[in-house]
């Protein structure tokens, strides 16, 4: 859950994280060795109660189920046939992980991973004292209980307390998406039609939308796990969401386009603009009814743009637009332009909307069934090397004469353990930036739990303000994940059984988590073999090369009239899933490089790109949305040639930059002195284009300034 998220959504999360462990705190308050026994259903509820919404709740905790039942079989059979003497002790959970691990990934049952990799180890670590295969299997079944009512108890907390639902969040988004909609517009246009001040800043409200629909893309993104995924994916919120993009795009560049003064061009349109800005509010009102928003007289918009091409028209004709300079004339061609396409995105809203009232589906089963998929060697190398390390770790806490009580092994070896599989990334990066986390936040956690204890000792509701203070810090900053590692340090720390040993068991945590920390990094270098610093530079160049494919595919479609719709629509899908994820790339990256004066080096030259990326990829969304109008065929006829040259060295400015990030040089231009000379030309026919149509010039016109404006970003990086 993400830091941006409402508060009152995240007090209510915090609120049920905490009313769980109260209940836990007073289920298991009265059972013998607590410190043995509490914290398998900790894990099993904080499983359940970490996700977001009701739906991924659910299917997450059955998946956890049948992972935990997976994980303890296979720790029971390996005890069962090795005991536990001599170096058992510490293979016999490497094994176990290893074997949950790579049963859970060849049958894609991520649901149950955590729970089969960290239940089945913790259950073969903690076996020892146990004797005979009866009493193994017994404790197996134990501890499999634990962590199942742990899980019954998240069912129960998130159903019957706060239920949230993916399907009401997103809704409850576009109601308040089409709220702001109007009043961005009016921010927008009329200052610009009456000379009025900028009040609030547009861009304040633009930056509002594109919260609420980035907000929304994530949940949608997130709920394609849950049981509610059928009910999403047959409303198609996807294309909702998409067409809500659509619109903030549309509006940032009137934004952009339009000075806050007086607009001499555009004040012949006041009356014209007014009322579409009323209508716009009009029809955002009917489209926020819900289920079905009916007909929301979108055609009174298409007959207000016919009158204002109209007024235009009158103005050419008349030879009165000469009185205005080029520049104004282009941006009012421009502010037409992008009404009308604010039209369509409107048009095509409704529309869905429409859909999503009137579908029907079947709802699915909650339960996924695991499908074998072959798992690659190199990640079976990784699991091994993981599951490896856990089994050396055992061996060095073995090794050591504790100077505390056996409560202080316990309390060192278990959040070693736990949090070293928790924080093995894919990529030393990674491992990095979840190890200093985790420690912060770890230590954090201990203090908080410190400071409860010592306020209102080992009670139900100490427990749940334990529990309540370490989710609330996690998500204010974003990193709610990191909850899990709290809850682990809470169900070892914070227990009535140990209290004569809380001053060891703190000073156990403390030197656990960076020697978990350091461990975790030095498996990443060793067996994970991942730089996230070459990542991130692959991704960057990658994403370039796919800007300029892109490109292409819309200029093949403007100049030749080509059917490349399934290729652009495949194009910007995939780059917008890579853009997301690269301001977070780009920290992870910097933080491996480290400080050194070649690392600062890098950082900056990749800071450079990243500037670059995301507007380019706005134009190109621009650029997608005008190419769908045909090219004037007085355009074609004379400048056909000059166009299809300027586009192949766009293309190539855009290979250009994808080799010099990967490091090869080589040499290409932006054609920015080719488009100010087609500018040019075309500003000599500035008389006689009164001859030609009016709305297929305004088209031509808006796409035009959307070439200029990618050459110039191009420009900057070459």
């Amino acid at each position: 859950m993400a830091a941006d998220q409402p508060f009152s959504q995240m007090l209510k999360q915090g609120l049920r994280f905490s009313l769980g462990a109260a209940i836990l705190t007073g289920l298991f308050a009265h059972r013998g060795d607590l410190l043995d026994n509490y914290v398998y259903p900790v894990f099993g509820y904080v499983s359940v109660v970490i996700e977001p919404s009701s739906g991924r709740a659910i299917t997450a905790g059955l998946g956890r189920l049948g992972g935990s039942a997976l994980g303890g079989i296979i720790a029971a059979v390996l005890l069962q046939a090795f005991g536990l003497e001599g170096s058992g002790q510490y293979v016999i959970p490497a094994l176990t992980f290893m074997l949950a691990a790579v049963i859970c990934e060849t049958y894609r049952w991520q649901a149950a991973y955590s729970q089969a990799t960290l239940l089945g180890t913790l259950i073969a670590m903690r076996a020892v004292g146990t004797s005979g295969q009866e009493d193994i299997w017994l404790y197996v079944r134990d501890r499999l209980i634990d962590n199942w009512i742990g899980i019954m108890v998240g069912f129960m907390v998130v159903l019957l307390f706060w239920p949230q639902s993916s399907r009401t969040e997103l809704i409850k988004l576009l109601r308040q998406f089409l709220q702001q909609v109007p009043l961005v517009l009016q921010a927008v246009i009329r200052p610009a039609s009456q000379g009025e001040a900028v009040a609030p800043p547009a861009t304040t409200q633009i930056a509002q939308l594109t919260k609420l629909t980035q907000t929304g893309q994530k949940i949608n993104a997130a709920a394609r796990t849950e049981f509610q995924a059928e009910a999403l994916m047959a409303e198609n919120w996807s294309d909702i969401l998409s067409s809500q993009a659509q619109i903030v795009r549309q509006l940032n560049s009137m934004a952009t386009l339009l000075p806050p003064e007086s607009h001499p061009l555009a004040a012949q349109l006041h009356e014209e603009l007014t009322q579409f800005v009323d209508q716009v509010a009009r029809i955002c009102d009917r489209l926020s009814l819900q289920p079905d928003p009916g007909d929301p007289d979108i055609s009174t918009l298409h007959q207000l743009q016919s009158r204002m091409e109209t007024r235009l028209e009158e103005l050419r004709s008349t030879g009165e637009i000469a009185a205005y300079d080029v520049s104004q004339v282009l941006q009012c061609f421009q502010l037409l332009e992008l009404c009308r396409h604010l039209t369509q995105s409107l048009q095509t809203l409704h529309t869905q909307l429409h859909q999503r009232a009137v579908v029907n589906y079947e709802r699915q089963s909650l339960i996924t069934w695991p499908q074998w998929t072959p798992i690659s060697a190199s990640r079976l190398l990784q699991i091994v090397g993981l599951g490896t390390a856990v089994g050396l770790n055992l061996a060095i806490l073995h090794q050591f004469d504790f100077p505390f009580p056996s409560a202080y092994e316990k309390v060192a070896s278990l959040i070693l353990v736990g949090v070293l599989i928790m924080l093995v990334q894919p990529t030393r990066g990674k491992a990095i930036a979840a190890g200093v986390a985790g420690t912060l936040f770890v230590y954090v956690t201990l203090f908080i739990i410190y400071l409860v204890t010592r306020s209102f000792g080992f009670t139900v509701f100490s427990s749940a303000l334990v529990y309540f203070l370490i989710y609330m810090t996690c998500a204010s900053v974003g990193l709610t994940p990191l909850a899990r590692i709290g809850a682990i340090i809470a169900a070892v720390v914070f227990t009535k059984d140990i209290g004569l040993f809380f001053d060891q068991a703190l000073k156990a945590a403390l030197i656990a988590m960076p020697v978990s920390v350091f461990i975790a990094v030095l498996i990443t270098s060793l067996f994970m073999g991942g730089s996230e610093s070459e990542q991130f530079n692959q991704s960057l160049s990658q994403t370039y090369r796919q800007l300029g494919q892109l490109y292409q595919a819309l200029m093949r479609r403007y100049l030749q009239g080509q059917d490349t719709d399934a290729e652009v629509a495949q194009y910007l899908q995939t780059i917008t899933a890579t853009l997301a994820k690269h301001p977070k790339a780009f920290k992870i990256a910097g933080l491996e490089q480290g400080t050194s004066a070649l690392a600062a080096e890098q950082k900056r030259r990749w800071q450079r790109w990243l500037s670059q990326e995301q507007p380019l990829f706005t134009q190109l969304n621009t650029l997608s949305e005008q190419s769908q109008t045909p090219l004037p065929d007085w355009v074609r006829q004379q400048f056909l040639p000059e166009l299809e040259a300027i586009a192949q060295q766009t293309a190539d400015s855009f290979d250009q930059i994808a080799n010099q990030i990967s490091g090869v040089t080589t040499q290409s231009h932006p054609p920015t002195q080719q488009l100010a000379a087609l500018e040019q030309q075309l500003l000599n026919l500035r008389a006689s284009s009164r001859d030609y149509p009016l709305l297929p010039l305004i088209s031509f016109s808006a796409a035009f300034v959307t070439l200029k404006a990618i050459t110039a970003n191009l420009d900057q990086l070459s």
